[in-house]
C-alpha cells in the first residue's frame, strides 16, 4: 500500500505526462457516492507470475498489479479485488498477460493510514497485434456458419499468399465480424486481425479481403 505522499506524488506524474499527445489517460467524473470511477488509465498490464485470470476466484486475496502507459512511461500500481468487474474482448474468465493492453477504472481508497488505488473495472482489450491477409485452408467442407456458437472454436489456417506460408489461427464465439460475412469456407480470401492468447493465434475481427470475391 502507499502512504498519502508517495500516492500524491505518483498522481502528480499522472498529471505531468497528460501534457505529451500520447499519453493514454482520461480523466472522469465519479458517479453518485464515494463508490464510482475517479480515472481512468489504458496501458499495458504486467502482473505477478506473468499470468493472472480474472475475475478473481470466489474469496481470493487481492492482487497488485502495475499499469505502464505515457510518454516517457509511467507505471502505478492498482489493487485488483473481487469485486472487480471484468470485461474481455475473449470472452470470461479471461488469463491476463504481461502486456495485455488494458483499460482500468479506478478510484482512491483509504486504508488505515495508507492510501491505494483500487480497480473498479478492468476491461482487456483486443488491440491488433498481428493483421494477416490470405486464403482460408483447413476448414469443414461443408464451411462454418457465422458468428459461432457461444464458448466454441474453431482451428483453421490463413494461407499468405504466393508464398504457401500457412498461419494457424483459431476462430471464437467474440470473433467480430465485418463485411456481412455469414459463413467461411476453404478458399475464402480473408484479411484478419488477431492476438495471441495461451501460444494461439486467436482472430478478433475477420474480413472479407478487398482482393477477394
Amino acid at each position: 500500500m502507499l502512504n498519502k505522499r508517495l500516492l500524491l506524488l505518483m498522481l502528480m506524474a499522472l498529471v505531468a505526462v497528460l501534457g505529451s499527445p500520447l499519453a493514454q489517460v482520461a480523466w472522469a467524473d465519479s458517479d453518485e457516492g464515494n463508490h464510482g470511477r475517479e480515472m481512468t488509465i489504458a496501458g499495458f498490464a504486467d502482473v505477478p507470475g506473468s499470468t493472472l485470470q480474472l475475475p478473481l476466484a470466489a474469496g481470493a486475496s487481492p492482487v497488485v498489479i502495475n499499469v505502464t502507459f505515457g510518454i516517457p512511461n509511467v507505471t502505478i500500481a492498482v489493487q485488483v479485488t473481487t469485486a472487480t468487474k471484468v470485461k474481455s474482448d475473449f470472452g470470461l474468465p479471461v488469463t491476463l498477460t504481461d502486456g495485455d493492453r488494458i483499460q482500468v477504472d479506478m478510484r482512491v481508497v483509504v486504508v488505515g493510514a495508507d492510501s491505494l488505488l483500487r480497480a473498479d473495472k478492468i476491461e482487456v482489450e483486443a488491440f491488433p497485434e498481428l493483421e494477416l491477409i490470405g486464403t482460408a485452408k483447413g476448414l469443414p467442407a461443408a464451411g462454418v456458419t457465422l458468428p459461432l456458437a457461444a464458448g466454441t472454436t474453431v482451428d483453421f489456417a490463413i494461407a499468405l499468399g504466393a508464398s504457401g506460408v500457412d498461419v494457424p489461427v483459431r476462430l471464437t464465439a467474440n470473433t467480430k465480424i465485418n463485411g456481412h460475412i455469414v459463413a467461411l469456407h476453404n478458399g475464402d480470401t480473408l484479411r484478419v486481425e488477431a492476438a495471441v492468447r495461451n501460444n494461439k493465434i486467436v482472430v478478433t475481427e475477420i474480413n472479407r479481403s478487398p482482393s477477394g470475391p
